[in-house]
């Protein structure tokens, strides 16, 4: 290993302590031990001072762009100006003379932006800004959308996919004899084979059937069926219209959001699966409608598209907070 590349190995390793550090403090559970050897750490060689404050950089911002922030949107960073405001002693301590308060966004935040920490322990998932194709142990082609997770079990009389957050498209391997069945927080897709994508969200659940046709079962019992370039939202208790757009809903598997008068809300969610930043977009703002066709591997050229087409006001709170309100 070249010297150069040894001294960049170090800087790398100082920095990871240095994450893992604030990742313990952000934690809630940390200890006068645990602050008594981070004190020990900075002091053991001025390189750890120098990660140290190179992390903290990324999370310290000046109080009055926080509290501005808060002013021009209403109520919606309430959490992070108490935190702002009455920073804990220890914590004062061990920024030193920094000028900047810790922002509401800790490194746990900006850690489960990278990778959805809810999901960390499922069979297959991807992180922000990553696409996955798979092939499942009967033969079913799965692609996994940014921020997405699911467990399979291919071995019994059913085949099972379970959808813990994001979205999915799938080719389904042709078996008669054991259906394919999906399931969400909102109840199920069944299907023998075919092509189609599914979506899950807080509120509902979006299926969109490209070949053959499937399905939906709602968690209180509704049933509907889907055939080839339809597809609903579906709730426990309730089936949406039924829409010819399924080509539309699966423009993701290419990296295309395609949206035909959809409420900029939706479309902002769909956003923040590429973007490593928070996106906190006013209830006002969400209503507004949107047509367009955005590539989701450029978030911040989509926005720049959506402020220049919309009435909306887009303000960036450093590099991890993007506030969009209506003007």
């Amino acid at each position: 290993m070249s010297a150069v590349a040894s001294r960049a190995a170090l800087i790398q390793a100082e920095l990871r302590q240095a994450i893992d550090w604030r990742i313990r403090l952000d934690s809630g559970n940390a200890t006068p031990d645990d602050l008594a050897a981070l004190e020990r750490w900075l002091a053991a060689d001025p390189k750890h001072r120098a990660a140290w404050e190179r992390i903290e950089a990324t999370f310290m911002r000046p109080a009055r762009d926080i509290l501005d922030a808060e002013r021009q949107h209403a109520g919606m960073l309430a959490a992070s100006r108490h935190a702002l405001t009455r920073p804990p002693v220890s914590r004062r301590k061990l920024v030193g003379g920094a000028a900047g308060l810790v922002l509401g966004v800790g490194a746990t935040a900006l850690v489960n932006r990278l990778t959805p920490v809810s999901t960390l322990l499922a069979e297959l998932r991807t992180g922000t800004h990553e696409r996955r194709a798979v092939a499942l142990a009967d033969g079913t082609e799965l692609m996994l959308d940014a921020r997405s997770a699911v467990d399979s079990d291919m071995a019994g009389d059913e085949r099972r996919l379970r959808l813990l957050g994001g979205q999915v498209a799938l080719r389904i391997a042709p078996d008669r004899q054991r259906p394919f069945v999906i399931r969400t927080s909102h109840g199920a897709i069944e299907a023998t084979h075919g092509h189609l994508t599914v979506q899950q969200s807080e509120r509902f659940t979006r299926v969109a059937v490209l070949e053959r046709q499937a399905a939906v079962l709602t968690g209180e019992g509704l049933r509907r069926t889907l055939g080839p370039g339809e597809s609903v939202k579906f709730e426990r208790n309730l089936v949406g219209t039924q829409v010819s757009d399924a080509a539309a809903r699966s423009a993701w598997t290419d990296g295309v959001l395609d949206v035909s008068d959809e409420p900029l809300g939706e479309v902002i969610e769909a956003l923040r699966s590429y973007t490593a930043g928070l996106i906190r977009i006013s209830p006002e703002a969400g209503t507004l409608r949107v047509f367009g066709v955005f590539m989701l591997d450029d978030p911040l050229r989509a926005l720049r598209s959506l402020g220049d087409t919309l009435p909306i006001a887009i303000r960036r709170v450093g590099p991890w907070l993007t506030l969009i309100d209506k003007r």
